[in-house]
């Protein structure tokens, strides 16, 4: 179950105020296969999140109560993973 995300209010000091929300629910899957002793080999994909925000390092109130958007990415990649011989 997955819970609502509550508001995100700002309010500046000239009493301009603004509200958002943001969420995402992210996937990661891996597979791993050893085809036989000592090799391995594996594939990996994931979707990355990063919520929104807003702008906290200015000093108009106008720009202030603009959110900066949320932001998604999918990741993949895939091999052999390499071993060091001591």
């Amino acid at each position: 179950m997955v819970a609502s995300p509550s508001p995100r209010t700002m309010m500046s000091s000239s009493g301009h105020s603004a509200s958002d929300s943001w969420s995402k629910v992210t996937q990661k899957l891996s597979l791993a296969w050893t085809p036989w002793d000592g090799m391995m080999l594996y594939a990996t994909h994931s979707e990355g999140y990063k919520s929104g925000a807003f702008q906290s390092q200015t000093n108009l109130p106008s720009t202030a109560a603009q959110p900066v958007e949320s932001m998604a990415r999918d990741c993949s990649s895939s091999g052999e993973p390499s071993q060091s011989k001591s």
